[in-house]
């Protein structure tokens, strides 16, 4: 008898654990790939994520929905200009994620409209990662961060945004041997003018 409880006890706290990693990896098809923050606590002004850092696995649904530019992918960004509630300023904030997909050996840095920054921060650092929820303050996230894709592969960067309301967000996007550009991007506001 002592021997079926233990066994269900075990069983339970299995089926608990699993329970848990599926809450947190919701769809299942992503794990993070075991490497540290590149950065220290508290510094999130200039922020690096690598190939090591890279989640990896079957990519989901959503590149018709996604923004491209060079090889810089948003899976599933084009959704979210539907997107609500998504916070409001001064009161709280809301998070929009996207999936990044990197081609094979490029490297991107992106970066927020300095304008914007204080209405929006990216979320793509393990450190944003583990602080970002929905109102959270904003200074969990980053306005800059350099991604540098896996050099025989696509590289996949878990992450989004985290704003305090509806709005158009300029990003900046600097692609090794592209020029510089700017995208706009609509997190919960509708049409916005590129």
């Amino acid at each position: 008898m002592e021997i079926r409880r233990r066994t269900r006890r075990a069983g339970l706290l299995l089926v608990s654990a699993l329970a848990l990693a599926a809450c947190s990896n919701p769809a299942g098809t992503q794990s993070r790939a075991p490497a540290p923050s590149s950065q220290p606590a508290g510094s999130l002004d200039q922020s690096t994520r690598t190939c090591d850092e890279s989640v990896f696995g079957a990519v989901p649904p959503g590149r018709d929905d996604a923004i491209v530019t060079g090889d810089l992918t948003f899976l599933g960004l084009r959704l979210a200009a539907g997107e609500s509630p998504l916070g409001t300023p001064g009161d709280r904030t809301g998070i929009v994620k996207s999936l990044i997909l990197l081609g094979a050996g490029a490297s991107v840095t992106i970066s927020v409209g300095p304008a914007a920054r204080s209405h929006a921060r990216l979320m793509y650092t393990a450190e944003s990662l583990e602080r970002g929820a929905p109102n959270a303050p904003l200074s969990v996230g980053t306005p800059s961060i350099t991604l540098t894709g896996c050099p025989d592969r696509e590289g996949q960067f878990n992450g989004g945004f985290i704003v305090d309301g509806p709005q158009c967000l300029p990003l900046d996007i600097a692609q090794a041997g592209r020029p510089a550009e700017r995208i706009t991007v609509s997190l919960g506001a509708g049409s916005c003018a590129s």
